[in-house]
This record gives C-alpha cells, structure tokens and sequence, in this order.
C-alpha cells in the first residue's frame, strides 16, 4: 500500500506525522471508535458535531491517541507521561 508524501511546512510536524502512522501501522492493539464532536476541542482544531476516528495503541510503555477528521486527515495526536510524584500529565 502507498501513501502519498506529506506537504507541510514543518519538517519536525511532518516527521512526527509519519512516525505516528508508522507506529499505528506497527501496532498489535490498536483500537478505533468513530463518534461526533460534542463539545469545544482542543485548540479549536475541530469543530462541534463533526464526526473523528480516534485511534488508541501503545508505543512502548506508553499510550497514543490521534484524532482523524472526516477526510480521513490527523488532526490532532497526543499521548501521556508519569513523572515520579506527580500525577499524569497530557502531552
């Protein structure tokens, strides 16, 4: 299967764009749930009742999300860490 070269700007986002579909692709618990918007998101990067896939696996010790939109483009991924003391902190 091909996929098309990236274009963006950013070379750093392209590059984590790629090592996020790399991994998914790589992933053996991969989960996906389709549902609406239904609320302000994150850096009104989505908007209310548009419908996303999120895509759930791990990589490593940790857990990726990434929200893909109607047009089957990466809005948005993010992820987790546990710092020693503290409690969990979203990336």
């Amino acid at each position: 299967m091909a996929f098309p070269t990236p274009t963006c700007g950013n070379s750093r986002s392209c590059s984590a764009l790629t090592e996020f579909i790399k991994a998914a692709l790589a992933a053996t618990d991969l989960k996906a749930i389709t549902q609406p918007i239904v609320g302000p998101s994150d850096f009104r990067a989505l908007d209310f009742g548009q419908w996303v896939t999120i895509v759930s696996f791990s990589y490593g010790k940790y857990r990726v999300n990434g929200t893909i939109n109607e047009k089957n483009l990466i809005e948005l991924t993010g992820s987790w860490i546990c710092e020693p003391g503290l409690r969990r902190h979203d990336l």
